[in-house]
């Protein structure tokens, strides 16, 4: 059986793909519902997999897109 975690990721990556899959699972509701749309689409996970994917997603994303401030100029 896949690691939840990386099914999760995964789930989470189609979703923004699919825009079918990405619909339904936002329309779920709730996170169970969430997973329920999954598990129905194929992938295998629970909720708190999918807990952790999103806060890992989020964390990549902040990762990828922060902007670093500007270094001091030399006075």
């Amino acid at each position: 059986m896949p690691d939840g975690l990386h099914e999760a990721m995964r789930f989470l990556r189609d979703a923004r793909r699919d825009p079918a899959l990405g619909a339904s699972a936002r329309a779920a509701g709730s996170l169970d519902g969430a997973v329920e749309i999954a598990r129905a689409a194929g992938y295998a996970f629970g909720p708190d997999d999918l807990r952790r994917a999103h806060r890992a997603d989020w964390g990549l994303r902040v990762a990828r897109y922060a902007v670093t401030p500007p270094a001091p100029s030399p006075s």
